[in-house]
């Protein structure tokens, strides 16, 4: 499972290749910093429009926009996924600290990592390793019998990088 700026899973079985997510954001990639960063945005405008607390952390958002709604609106008018993932280690920090809207967050997020890895687990996969800094740093949010499925991958990112490349038959997005 793979989850840094988007997300997707991946299981191997018998040389057939099972894919879980990974089809970009906004539509897909849950699980991921920039689906993350967008459900950030959103509940940092309803704390503007005093729907929801104004958190450490959603004020910490509004100081990267000078306080101005008006700027978020325009940003988000021509925002690339790393933009909103951006916003993903003032989460994980704000967390740390208690900060109910980050702490929901990455419960929502852990909820969508748990999501695709039970797809998985679903698909045959029982040991499933955890790569990318959203899904390592989300490893505690996930549920206990979730957590056991978790393995050290045995290849870094570059090598399982090369073991795709030049397959048909491993064509991802």
């Amino acid at each position: 499972m793979i989850a840094g700026t988007g997300s997707v899973g991946i299981y191997l079985s018998n040389g057939e290749q099972h894919v879980v997510g990974g089809r970009e954001f906004p539509i897909s990639d849950q699980g991921g910093g920039a689906v993350m960063g967008l459900r950030l945005i959103q509940q940092v405008l309803l704390a503007q429009d005093g729907i929801v607390e104004n958190t450490p952390l959603a004020q910490h958002v509004m100081a990267h926009f000078d306080q101005d709604v008006d700027q978020v609106v325009e940003w988000s008018k021509s925002a690339l996924p790393r933009d909103y993932g951006q916003f993903s280690p003032a989460i994980f920090e704000h967390a740390a600290q208690g900060d109910s809207l980050a702490i929901s967050m990455l419960k929502q997020t852990a909820a969508d990592i748990e999501m695709f890895l039970v797809a998985l687990n679903r698909k045959g996969a029982n040991r499933i390793c955890l790569m990318g800094s959203i899904a390592e740093r989300s490893k505690a949010w996930l549920s206990p019998p979730v957590q056991s499925w978790v393995v050290e991958p045995q290849f870094d990112a570059i090598e399982g990088a090369l073991m795709f490349a030049g397959k048909p038959e491993h064509n991802l997005y």
